[in-house]
């Protein structure tokens, strides 16, 4: 994947995060969602400020030397 792609990927699951969504039903089921995979990653914000400075070099680390 070029720099560029892996850019363009990033600014999208950052956009899809900050995202406002229109009805209550879909925050819930956002919601629900981080509940049943575990993630609980509920601020999106926060979210967004930790992936904004990622670029492709920090995830080919992670897949030479994932976290244990």
């Amino acid at each position: 994947m070029s720099d560029a792609e892996f850019e363009s990927n990033k600014r999208s699951i950052i956009g899809n995060r900050l995202e406002r969504l229109k009805y209550m039903e879909q925050e819930s089921n956002r919601h629900w969602a981080h509940i049943h995979s575990e993630l609980y990653a509920f601020d999106a914000d926060t979210v967004a400020q930790l992936l904004a400075p990622l670029d492709a070099r920090h995830i080919l680390l992670q897949r030479e030397y994932p976290a244990r």
